[in-house]
């Protein structure tokens, strides 16, 4: 497992926004859109995987692994079923499964192809996913994301036309930008591979009253291809720290969000009900913060209100997988100069640290800051962080920090370091 450096700056961040679609196709057993080479004439089919066993597991994560099948010619890939449809095509012996429901148990099979589209019998596999958190309501990938019963129409990147406009049940490849005032998304599933951000609000756009709602926004990084395939943007709008401008959402709610650099992004209004996991890390070149809910270090009047998430600040995808994790950054990184904050009921893993405070440069605490009745689990290091549960917190005017507790065991967490 591996840690990222919590001296990393959270300022100056810039989000380009690049429409680059990344199209993906599924295929059922036995279709001819696999790869037919040179081969002609080879009708022989690889052996079957054999040894095929779960490497890992997480709440929301299953490695597999297997010994390799062999072939006259050569054995091109392999294809991964989960419950009977294929969720990928492999070169290795190997694959990580993100996204999961905490747990659930999983029919998993696995067969070898050549070159000629030959293909072996199938491995199969029972496996399970780790229990789920405690209580049945803590959002998670049951419960967020696309409303049962929703039907999509499949669509390429879209953005705003109109003020009050309501974008809805679409399944997205690319991202959608919104510009407008007052424009609800909801129950669309955005696949922002390779772009700057599933749902955003673009900087330097200044506009009000924007909801996101019962949506999964996700990336599939592939593990060395960061140019390719990283996103940096779950959800969420820009504040420019200095100047107060805004493009913050009025609420993020009931939505999933997996496979990207930072979740959630925001520094006013509220924020509820989300599942916010399975975060990407690259080991290689530039590292950027990646954090649950990073902030602009600006809140107005109506204060930001982050209540009830899950946020598991666990990278298992990209360049990390399920059995060789990294932390991230954050759970939540708040940043200086907010004030009437309310982190209230939410359950939080992982992270550097898995909070840090609005006094993490060394600067006062600032005004109305209430953490309470939180918990920090302790399922990925003692501390629930790799260096703690918190940094950066002074107390401040209405500071309050009471009711927060280590998950399992019920211990008090300290609001110190």
């Amino acid at each position: 497992m591996h840690r990222t450096d919590p001296g990393l700056a959270l300022l100056g961040l810039t989000t380009r926004f690049v429409l680059a679609p990344l199209l993906l196709s599924a295929c059922p057993s036995g279709s001819s859109d696999l790869p037919a080479g040179p081969a002609a004439g080879d009708t022989t089919p690889p052996t079957t995987p054999t040894h095929l066993v779960a490497t890992g597991a997480t709440a929301t994560t299953l490695s597999l692994g297997w010994t390799a099948s062999t072939d006259d010619v050569g054995v091109t890939g392999y294809s991964v079923y989960r419950d009977g449809s294929r969720v990928a095509e492999v070169a290795a012996a190997s694959f990580d499964d993100s996204g999961l429901a905490c747990g659930v148990s999983y029919a998993y099979a696995v067969e070898a192809y050549d070159a000629a589209g030959n293909r072996s019998a199938q491995a199969s596999l029972a496996a399970a996913t780790q229990a789920c958190m405690p209580g049945d309501d803590f959002p998670n990938a049951t419960n967020t994301g696309v409303r049962p019963g929703v039907s999509l129409t499949d669509s390429g990147s879209v953005t705003s036309t109109h003020d009050g406009q309501v974008i809805s049940g679409l399944n997205v490849t690319g991202q959608i930008v919104i510009v407008h005032d007052d424009v609800i998304v909801e129950d669309c599933r955005v696949n922002c591979t390779g772009e700057g951000g599933c749902i955003v609000i673009p900087e330097p756009t200044q506009v009000t009253g924007v909801i996101v709602r019962y949506c999964e926004a996700f990336a599939l990084p592939q593990p060395g291809q960061r140019a390719e395939t990283y996103a940096q943007a779950g959800i969420g709008g820009w504040r420019n720290h200095l100047n107060g401008t805004m493009g913050d959402m009025q609420e993020i709610a009931f939505c999933n969000v997996h496979g990207v650099d930072n979740a959630l992004y925001g520094g006013t209004g509220s924020i509820h009900d989300n599942y916010a996991h399975d975060f990407v890390s690259w080991r290689t070149g530039e590292q950027l913060h990646q954090d649950g809910l990073q902030t602009y270090g600006w809140t107005d009047a109506a204060g930001l209100r982050f209540v009830h998430n899950t946020v598991i600040g666990i990278a298992t995808v990209g360049d990390a997988t399920a059995s060789d994790y990294d932390f991230t950054s954050s759970a939540i990184a708040l940043i200086t100069g907010m004030h009437d904050v309310i982190i209230a009921d939410n359950f939080l893993a992982g992270g550097s640290y898995t909070m840090y405070g609005p006094s993490q440069f060394g600067q006062p605490g600032t005004a109305d800051v209430h953490v309470i009745h939180n918990l920090f689990s302790t399922e990925y290091a003692a501390r629930s962080g790799y260096f703690g549960p918190v940094s950066g917190f002074v107390p401040g005017p209405g500071w309050e920090w009471s009711g927060n507790v280590y998950h399992p065991g019920g211990g008090a967490v300290d609001a110190s370091p």
